[in-house]
């Protein structure tokens, strides 16, 4: 039987088509450019204390391009409005990953309840002791579902980005993709600061504050 990494490759790549990852590695672009444009606007958020405030941004407008990426081109990506169990992080669910900005590309993302409920099932694809013998629990075409982080960085520029598969106990990377392998599609489609659409950094903004209403002094 394959071990842990082989085995969370290969359910990865089924169903993390080239297209997809393609299109998220763009959307990810896309994202910092409508973080750095709403910096930019905002005298609030260029100050020096605004500083502060540019992870939780960049992680918004991230999430919001996926989406809105998967809206425009026709993306079979089921999206979920949802917070943290005790109601303080609205986010995304994307289907069977959620999105987080870590500081290293190996880094984990800070613990939270509901990262932590997603992840049980990768337990299906940890290599366990049976009579003395590792080995997986379950054979390849019985995984049914699992749980992928998207994680990126870079304080102005993206200087990173992975899809990883977590362990159970999201301590160790069972699997890990560099989205900056991913072929994107060849039209222009990451617009250039200048060209993007108020009403797209409004609406980044929008769902920015709300966030910050929800989640107080966090």
């Amino acid at each position: 039987m394959n071990n842990e990494m082989v085995f969370a490759k290969r359910a990865f790549h089924q169903d993390f088509s080239p297209f997809f990852l393609g299109h998220v590695k763009l959307a990810i672009g896309h994202g910092y450019i409508l973080a750095n444009q709403c910096m930019y606007d905002n005298d609030f958020l260029k100050a020096y204390v605004g500083r502060r405030n540019r992870s939780h941004l960049q992680n918004t407008a991230v999430e919001f391009a996926i989406k809105n990426r998967a809206e425009r081109f026709g993306i079979d990506l089921s999206v979920q409005e949802t917070n943290n169990s005790r109601g303080t992080f609205p986010h995304y669910n994307f289907s069977i990953f959620t999105v987080s900005r870590t500081p290293e590309y190996d880094a984990f993302p800070r613990d939270a309840i509901f990262r932590s409920m997603n992840s049980d099932i990768n337990s299906q694809m940890e290599m366990t002791d049976r009579n003395g013998v590792l080995d997986l629990p379950i054979d390849f075409g019985e995984v049914e579902n699992y749980y992928a982080i998207l994680t990126f960085g870079g304080k102005i520029d993206v200087d990173f980005m992975h899809f990883g598969i977590p362990n159970s106990d999201i301590n160790r990377w069972l699997y890990q993709y560099n989205l900056a392998n991913a072929l994107a599609p060849l039209e222009k489609v990451v617009p250039e600061r200048e060209e993007i659409a108020e009403t797209t950094v409004a609406a980044v903004k929008d769902q920015y504050i709300k966030r910050q209403e929800v989640s107080g002094s966090e």
